[in-house]
């Protein structure tokens, strides 16, 4: 389980009503949010790969 996860499971314990309600937004949101990262992650690597100056630099010692 992740921080956000854990504070937000701490935040919940005496509200349990608005909780279940707002549950499924958060997790829906940090979901799109994580996909975005692991995306741009990719498009990052993709550049460096297809950048001659980032090559030589990652391969030098």
């Amino acid at each position: 389980m992740d921080m956000f996860a854990v504070r937000a499971a701490q935040l919940a314990e005496d509200r349990s009503e608005p909780f279940a309600a707002v549950d499924p937004l958060l997790n829906g949101t940090r979901e799109a949010v994580e996909q975005q990262v692991v995306d741009l992650d990719r498009k990052v690597l993709r550049l460096a790969r297809n950048n001659a100056q980032v090559r030589r630099l990652s391969h030098t010692t």
